[in-house]
C-alpha cells in the first residue's frame, strides 16, 4: 500500500482503509514503513493516540481508535512529523511509549546521513545509525556497501543513502522483526 502526500496524512488514511477491509480477529498485523510510509505509521498512532486522550474532542474529527490487532510497528528512515507540541518530545519516542502501553511493539531505524533524521538518539523505540554491515543471509557485505551522506537532502550522496535503505535491511532492523514477527 502506498504513502502519498506530505506528512503521513494520506497514507494515514491508506492505513486505516485496508484495515477496515481486514475482517476477523485471532491474528496479528504488523505495520512496516519506509520513509514516507513511515510517517504515514507516524501519523496514524498520532490519531489513534488523539482518539484515545481526546474522545470528546475527536467527536469533531473521526479518528479510529488503534485496532487491536496491530501487533507491532516498525520505520525504517521514517520522515518524522516534527516534536510534540504538548511535551515537546519528538514522534517517534512519544507515540513508541503510547503504543507501548497499548501492547503494540513499536520501533524506528534511522541512518544519520540521508537528511531524513528521525532519531536524534538511541532510545526504547528509536535506533538511529543502524549497521547496514551484514547482509539478510547474515554475511558481512564485500559490495553494495553503504554510500555515505552528508545530511543534507538535497545532496546526492544523502539520497543514495535514503534509496540504499529501502533495498538493504540493517542488522539491528533484521533482530527487531525476527523477535516481532514470530
Amino acid at each position: 500500500m502506498g504513502a502519498p502526500g506530505i506528512g503521513g496524512g494520506d497514507g494515514a488514511d491508506n492505513i486505516q482503509n485496508e484495515l477496515n477491509s481486514i475482517h476477523g480477529t485471532g491474528f496479528h498485523i504488523h505495520l512496516t514503513g519506509h520513509s514516507m510510509g513511515g510517517a504515514a505509521i507516524q501519523e496514524y498512532f498520532r490519531r489513534a493516540q488523539y482518539a484515545d486522550e481526546h474522545p470528546l474532542l475527536n467527536l469533531t474529527v473521526g479518528f479510529k481508535p488503534l485496532d487491536a490487532r496491530i501487533s507491532d510497528a516498525t520505520q525504517i528512515d521514517p520522515f518524522s512529523n516534527g516534536n510534540d507540541p504538548s511535551t515537546g518530545d519528538d514522534p517517534i519516542n512519544s507515540l513508541g511509549a503510547w503504543a507501548n502501553d497499548h501492547g503494540v511493539n513499536y520501533k524506528a531505524f534511522d541512518a544519520q546521513g540521508d537528511g531524513v533524521n528521525s532519531c536524534s538518539a538511541s532510545t526504547n523505540y528509536c535506533e538511529p545509525n543502524p549497521d547496514y554491515s551484514v547482509n539478510l543471509a547474515g554475511q558481512y557485505r564485500t559490495d553494495h556497501l553503504a554510500p555515505n551522506g552528508t545530511g543534507n537532502p538535497l545532496d546526492a550522496g544523502s539520497q543514495a543513502l535514503h534509496a540504499y535503505t529501502f533495498r538493504s535491511v540493517a542488522g539491528q532492523t533484521q533482530a527487531w522483526l525476527r523477535v516481532v514477527w514470530r
